[in-house]
């Protein structure tokens, strides 16, 4: 999956002097993008887990302490090999 791209734009006093730019990644989205490929399962069992409490109405502090627990995993493991 390419790497997103953001483009700024900075208003001026005349809205027809538009000033845009491309921002590159930083290094969190850079590692995001590496943690998208390398533990997808951890991510999308996280976010199912939140999707799942949110709808029930039981969204709650550690609601989804182990999934959230092996994303942050993945997460510092993916860091450590850069």
């Amino acid at each position: 999956m390419p790497a997103i791209q953001k483009t700024a734009a900075r208003l001026t006093s005349d809205p027809s002097k538009v000033i845009s730019r491309s921002i590159p990644p930083n290094r969190m989205t850079a590692a995001f993008n590496e943690m998208k490929d390398i533990c997808p399962d951890a991510i999308r069992l996280y976010a199912t887990c939140v999707s799942n409490n949110h709808t029930s109405g039981h969204l709650e502090k550690d609601s989804c302490t182990s999934e959230f627990a092996a994303v942050k995993d993945c997460f510092r493991n993916t860091r450590g090999r850069a």
